[in-house]
């Protein structure tokens, strides 16, 4: 009888141990489940904040390619037409937030370049009042901003001041010249003319 409670006892002991082995076992199961699905999230966070860190720099870059060129083309208009497109509805509102948080320094006026390209003079005139309507939507009184069928970037050097570079660089000392204490002429870097380099 003595054997028999201490098999019973003992079988009680391994199912009340199986029992909690299975509820831990549970628990654990359930708990791995919650922590892997945490950490997917985090990792679909993450890859969701990488993907706008990336978004906004490419935005960033094509804004300033936008204030850079300051340039509208035939392609930002609906084809063969004044209106602007999606693409010139954009860089239009570009332009005019920058123009109106920089604003020009004083004396000088902001250009906005609106490419003729074949355009009729009306169709160009029709441009031209697209982007200034589009630029008084944005905060800019209308003649805040020249409109111009000017090149990207601005007209650049005239060709007066480049002649006068190219003349001043004609007579400026050359990098290399000619190293009077050693034989043989060898060239050393210097401000005096003469030679060419080692």
């Amino acid at each position: 009888m003595k054997q028999t409670l201490e098999r019973t006892s003992a079988a009680r002991f391994a199912a009340l141990a199986l029992a909690v082995a299975f509820a831990a076992a549970g628990g654990c199961q359930h708990d791995t489940s919650k922590e892997e699905a945490a950490i997917a999230d985090l990792a679909e966070d993450n890859r969701a904040l990488d993907a706008e860190q990336v978004s906004d720099v490419i935005d960033l870059t094509i804004q300033n390619g936008i204030i850079a060129q300051h340039t509208l083309y035939p392609h930002h208009f609906t084809q063969g037409g004044a209106t602007l497109n999606s693409l010139g509805e954009r860089d239009v509102a570009v332009l005019a937030e920058h123009f109106r948080s920089q604003p020009a320094v004083e004396g000088v006026q902001w250009t906005l370049n609106v490419r003729r390209g074949n355009a009729p003079d009306a169709l160009y005139s029709a441009r031209v009042k697209a982007v200034t309507d589009g630029l008084n939507r944005g905060g800019l009184a209308a003649d805040s901003v020249r409109v111009a069928d000017g090149m990207p970037g601005g007209e650049g050097m005239h060709s007066e001041r480049v002649r006068v570079v190219l003349e001043s660089e004609a007579v400026a000392e050359p990098y290399y010249k000619e190293d009077s204490g050693s034989s043989g002429g060898q060239q050393t870097s210097g401000s005096s003319s003469g030679g060419t380099a080692k």
